[in-house]
């Protein structure tokens, strides 16, 4: 063992909310004692939330994934990580990695699509003017693996062992009550319940929406594979090769000079397949 942590990505994804909530609350905290903390609260809602304004957000497209990795309210982000630990490993257990956080992304960004075309649609209603927050992707990963395994058995402390799905009937349940209030974060949860649905769904019958965002990565790890395969071969058959008359003549001078214990491994081979060759100096 080489003593090195390796990290899941359920870790990581953990991680990288943690931590851009704890430098985004750092600066805040040291703008405040400051007197600048309008300013930097203004410059992390430009760079991390997202605008609900189309005309906005194509200036800052960015905030379509960087909106789902940031937090500023304490139990936000804290309700957020522990439905994401929870919801997470389960997935895990059916799962890889690169699913879960693909199914990420895709319900963070199929959530702030439903809440931008909510608005559009009933521009009477007063929305948000930004959306931040991880809890469309969590959502996602919730509904993804409900649906999936709908009778799954959990625990829930004071209730006892329920089926996974009346889990996920009650949460979707509480978001379409309370639209009337937050009713954006609450669209967006929506809009993450039903891409985690569509991919429980989908994966069961063959389909697997989350290589729609992985593809290009796929793409370049199936070429690297080909190269460092194609390499591989090129060195074998290099190795296996017969060796030139010239490096032949160099290794039997550094014999005749030193002794044939001087020789490296890779000279000793290389008069080794000389000799296989049939090689006669």
């Amino acid at each position: 063992m080489n003593g090195k942590r390796h990290f899941t990505a359920l870790q990581w994804l953990i991680i990288i909310n943690v931590t851009v909530f704890v430098v985004a609350r750092l600066a805040m905290v040291v703008a405040m004692l400051t007197g600048g903390e309008r300013q930097v609260a203004d410059v992390i809602d430009l760079m991390l939330a997202m605008p609900m304004a189309p005309d906005e957000l194509v200036l800052r497209l960015w905030t379509l994934l960087s909106h789902m990795f940031a937090h500023i309210d304490l139990w936000h982000i804290i309700i957020n990580m522990l439905w994401l630990w929870w919801m997470g490993n389960l997935f895990m257990e059916f799962f890889s990695g690169r699913q879960l956080v693909a199914l990420y992304l895709l319900g963070g960004v199929a959530g702030a699509a439903a809440a931008i075309l909510f608005f559009l649609a009933f521009r009477h209603l007063s929305g948000p003017a930004l959306l931040i927050g991880a809890s469309g992707a969590v959502t996602a990963i919730m509904l993804g693996i409900t649906a999936y395994r709908p009778t799954y058995r959990v625990n829930l402390f004071l209730i006892g062992t329920v089926q996974l799905k009346w889990v996920a009937i009650v949460i979707v349940a509480i978001d379409f009550l309370c639209l009337g209030s937050n009713t954006g974060g609450h669209i967006a949860h929506l809009g993450g319940a039903a891409t985690g649905l569509a991919f429980g769904y989908l994966v069961t019958r063959g389909t697997d929406i989350t290589r729609l965002p992985t593809a290009p990565l796929d793409l370049w790890t199936a070429w690297r594979a080909k190269s460092l395969n194609q390499t591989t071969k090129d060195e074998q058959r290099k190795t296996n090769s017969a060796p030139s008359e010239r490096e032949v003549d160099e290794v039997l001078v550094k014999v005749r000079r030193s002794g044939y214990d001087s020789l490296t491994a890779a000279e000793r081979d290389l008069l080794a397949r000389a000799s296989r060759d049939g090689y006669h100096n």
